[in-house]
């Protein structure tokens, strides 16, 4: 399509400007070759020139493999939870910069910015990528936001955000005491002060159970599920929702 056919006298040096458009006036992405040749007043016609330009407007879409709203995850090093895996496809060959903000809104680390291709791209969040670049700062429990922000070549923009819920503090459920039971049902009262849920098992020679405790005070019914008198060693163990466990060991006396 000759987007310029018009003919006039030039004088040197001359600037020719393409908005992008067709004869409509409608914007196409997409490469282009470009031609133009000159032609004197004694009619001699020079050669022709030819090359090649890209016309890019829209943003490089973001394609998210994974649920990016909040997910708790416990980088301690105890095998559970211990990262977060996020996988992406770019329309188009990409650079990655990557932001880690705090609940506030803070930018906390910002990472070099590094070339991706258009498919299997992972963000990887642990330990590592949570420890700040201050040596006396440490990791801490809270809400964050990761950004992540990719450019084209024509520095076209787009981005989204991972939100992660940290927790690396072990629950505590108070007070933890021996037990002693009888023969019926035993009852342990028990406050938690955290917002979310425990998974609590416990254990000796003879039983093993487990249940769900909210927050707040309760009572744990026990069923000894033996009639045999004597001490045992037991446990009790917690797990929070990030996989944090605390475990007591006790003495279990049936009578």
């Amino acid at each position: 399509n000759p987007y310029f056919s018009h003919k006039q006298w030039l004088e040197s040096p001359v600037t020719f400007t393409w908005q992008g458009q067709d004869q409509n006036d409608i914007p196409y992405d997409g490469d282009y070759t470009y031609a133009y040749y000159l032609i004197d007043k004694a009619g001699n016609v020079s050669e022709t020139v030819t090359g090649n330009v890209r016309y890019d407007q829209n943003a490089p879409v973001i394609s998210a493999h994974n649920d990016l709203s909040q997910r708790v995850f416990s980088p301690n090093g105890d095998g559970r939870l211990d990262h977060l895996v996020y996988d992406f496809t770019f329309s188009e060959a990409v650079t990655v910069n990557y932001t880690l903000i705090d609940g506030s809104g803070t930018p906390l680390k910002t990472w070099p910015a590094i070339a991706a291709a258009v498919t299997e791209n992972q963000l990887v969040l642990d330990a590592a990528f949570f420890t700040p670049d201050d040596p006396q700062q440490a990791i801490s429990d809270g809400t964050y936001q990761v950004r992540i922000e990719v450019v084209d070549s024509l520095d076209n923009r787009a981005a989204v955000t991972v939100n992660v819920q940290l927790d690396i503090t072990p629950p505590q459920l108070t007070p933890m005491a021996g037990w002693t039971f009888s023969n019926a049902i035993s009852q342990i009262d028990y406050v938690y002060d955290a917002s979310e849920f425990l998974t609590l098992q416990w254990g000796w020679e003879y039983a093993t159970a487990s249940r769900n405790i909210p927050q707040g005070e309760g009572r744990i019914n026990l069923t000894p599920m033996t009639n045999t008198s004597g001490t045992f060693e037991g446990w009790m163990r917690y797990r929070d929702v990030a996989q944090n466990e605390t475990t007591h060991n006790m003495t279990v006396t049936l009578d």
